[in-house]
């Protein structure tokens, strides 16, 4: 990978515990695989209950989820999964590479959870700011015969698929034209793919056959470079269960029962 900021770091050799805190542990891959894997394991166990048909194939999916598979299809590999184990993978060579040590320390996931809620509430300010009907229409309402079970599960899913997407994906493809092949200072380029995602996220929740609503895209273009920054900022682990809770406040309190 290129040494640029907003991608991974290079791989460094193992830090002793007492000079690696918090902050340093929650952006570094082992913890976020430890943190993920839960998550990842009960949405692709809970979408085959509430999603899948008497077949086994699944009939909803998170939107990115699928775009992730059809990036894969067109390099000729398939699997219902592919998306997730490839993120996990992906963790896990980063950590080898890192050479950092296998230890798990339960208070780092912990705080990673509540850090997370935490930077959920400005997320909710910042949509009642922008749109205040959200809190009485949210746009979703063609989720509303749905359980309480499959918006969780759905909700988790977005947090999973839409930041592996949006933030690890274009915002490392983004970062790399603007800081390798247009040579733009790394700050600078941080901001650009930044605001390249944002745009991409906002296009993706408002493309629908009803045709596009200015305010609901510039709530989810300013909601995707919150999440942008907060990605940069704090890492993948974060910003995924920050988004996950954010859909989850969204799907199981906000929207009609």
């Amino acid at each position: 990978m290129p040494s640029s900021q907003s991608r991974l770091p290079r791989p460094q050799k193992s830090e002793s515990s007492s000079t690696t805190g918090y902050f340093q542990l929650t952006r570094q891959p082992w913890h976020i695989f430890c943190f993920l894997l839960p998550l990842v394991i009960a949405y692709e166990a809970a979408s085959l209950h509430y999603f899948a048909d008497d077949s086994g194939q699944l009939v909803h999916t998170v939107k990115a989820q699928r775009l992730l598979e059809l990036m894969f299809e067109r390099f000729g590999v398939l699997g219902m999964h592919l998306p997730a184990a490839a993120m996990l993978t992906v963790l896990l060579l980063w950590h080898m590479l890192s050479r950092a040590a296998w230890k798990i320390r339960p208070w780092v996931l912990l705080g990673m959870a509540i850090e997370s809620l935490v930077w959920t509430f400005p997320l909710m300010m910042l949509a009642v700011i922008l749109t205040p009907s959200v809190l009485a229409q949210t746009g979703l309402t063609d989720l509303a015969d749905w359980s309480v079970g499959a918006r969780l599960t759905i909700s988790v899913g977005a947090g999973l698929y839409e930041e592996l997407l949006f933030r690890m994906v274009v915002i490392a493809a983004a970062d790399f034209v603007f800081v390798d092949l247009l040579r733009a200072k790394k700050k600078l380029g941080a901001a650009g793919a930044v605001a390249v995602s944002a745009v991409a996220f906002g296009i993706y929740h408002t493309s629908t056959a009803s045709g596009f609503d200015l305010t609901w895209f510039a709530l989810y273009a300013a909601a995707g470079a919150y999440l942008g920054t907060l990605y940069l900022l704090r890492g993948f682990g974060i910003v995924v269960a920050t988004h996950a809770f954010y859909d989850v406040l969204v799907l199981t309190i906000v929207s009609p029962q």
